[in-house]
């Protein structure tokens, strides 16, 4: 399983690098493994995990933790595996995000 688990943690970490230069955030991750699809004596295993981050982010940390927790979920034992994707989804600005997050804390400071 660490291979699988160090492909995807090495493709979070270039996506999340392609995000802040682009000064993006993301919501959701989706992680995919899979075993080959052209030998026909081996035994086929595809699935995949659509991971909810809490907050839009682009912290590589956060991302890398959610991708390796869902590749455990769905490693199988048994299967030779030949594949691993990681596909971010639900993006959003950088400056948005902040906006969003100043006009929220201005909306709780003047309620109080």
């Amino acid at each position: 399983m660490e291979p699988i688990k160090e492909a995807v943690a090495t493709y979070t970490q270039r996506a999340a690098e392609k995000l802040r230069a682009q000064n993006s955030l993301c919501k959701k991750i989706r992680v995919s493994i899979r075993t080959g699809m052209f030998n026909p004596e081996e035994a086929k295993y595809a699935n995949g995990a659509l991971v909810e981050l809490p907050y839009p982010t682009n912290d590589v940390r956060l991302m890398t933790k959610a991708a390796t927790e869902a590749v455990n979920r769905l490693f199988r034992a048994g299967f030779k595996y030949s594949k691993a994707e990681v596909l971010l989804m639900v993006f959003d600005s950088l400056a948005n995000s902040q906006m969003t997050y100043s006009l929220s804390l201005s909306l709780r400071w003047q309620t109080k």
